[in-house]
């Protein structure tokens, strides 16, 4: 399973940073992440940029990606405890990416359309149990 999850973790990238202290705490995630770019993952996706930023100074541990469409992600690795968990938040932003790219969303509307879906759902079931009430309320 974990094979496939990396099978294609470069796609849609234009480049991507890893910057960390490798002596630090909150570094253990983004060093497991590491092998995961190796030169045969590098050689689906030639076109990508891969940078390791590894230096002996107080840094916070960060991935930086920019896809293919400009879009960009930063994923702050200090909480995260395993590498699929980087893996994962890669995947979910990539989903947003393909969208673009296949044409189903605009692009600056990706975002709003993710990030908002949930809120929208739950502001409207409170504001419809609350129009109950106040039509209950108004026919009394």
């Amino acid at each position: 399973m974990a094979s496939k999850t990396r099978a294609n973790l470069l796609l849609f990238m234009k480049s991507i940073t890893l910057q960390f202290n490798p002596y630090a705490r909150g570094a253990e995630s983004i060093r497991l992440f590491q092998p995961y770019i190796s030169p045969a993952m590098m050689a689906l996706n030639p076109d990508c940029k891969v940078k390791v930023d590894a230096e002996d100074k107080p840094i916070s541990p960060e991935i930086h990606i920019e896809y293919m469409n400009g879009m960009k992600q930063v994923i702050p690795t200090a909480n995260l405890t395993t590498p699929l968990q980087i893996v994962a938040q890669i995947n979910v932003h990539r989903q947003k990416v393909q969208l673009v790219a296949a044409g189903n969303e605009p692009e600056d509307d990706v975002d709003a359309v993710v990030d908002d879906a949930p809120k929208k759902d739950t502001g409207k079931k409170p504001a419809a149990g609350g129009d109950k009430k106040g039509a209950a309320k108004g026919k009394k």
